[in-house]
């Protein structure tokens, strides 16, 4: 089942957010951070992930976590680096240390499953290794 939190507030509030469904990271030795970078625009156009969310995000894994990536992959307009780059989330990455990993240029791995509409399923490792 999937749940939803909403919280008002004048700064995002992850945490607050979290708390509201009974989430509580565990410890993980490897995170992947998926933001929306489908343009490379400002997050104050809406077209992607507010950064502040981005930043608070990584704070809550960074304490739990081993090692955390920032992931994306090409859009239609634009690289992944350029989103990132434009959006201010390569900004964000590089000042918590966090690497950015472009999923398009990841190296992919063949996944057997017994699919229905995907036959021949390859995979980034990146994602694959979250």
């Amino acid at each position: 089942m999937v749940e939803v939190s909403i919280v008002k507030s004048e700064k995002p509030d992850v945490k607050k957010a979290l708390d509201q469904i009974g989430f509580t990271p565990d410890e993980y030795d490897f995170v992947a951070i998926k933001p929306n970078l489908c343009n490379p625009q400002p997050y104050y156009t809406g077209a992607t992930t507010d950064l502040r969310l981005l930043e608070e995000v990584i704070k809550i894994f960074k304490e739990k976590s081993k090692e955390i990536v920032v992931i994306e992959s090409n859009g239609f307009t634009a690289s992944a680096e350029e989103s990132a780059e434009k959006s201010g989330v390569m900004e964000v990455c590089n000042y918590f240390e966090v690497p950015f990993v472009n999923l398009s240029n990841d190296i992919r791995i063949p996944v057997k499953k017994n699919l229905k509409a995907l036959k021949n399923l390859n995979v980034p490792r990146t994602f694959l290794k979250a």
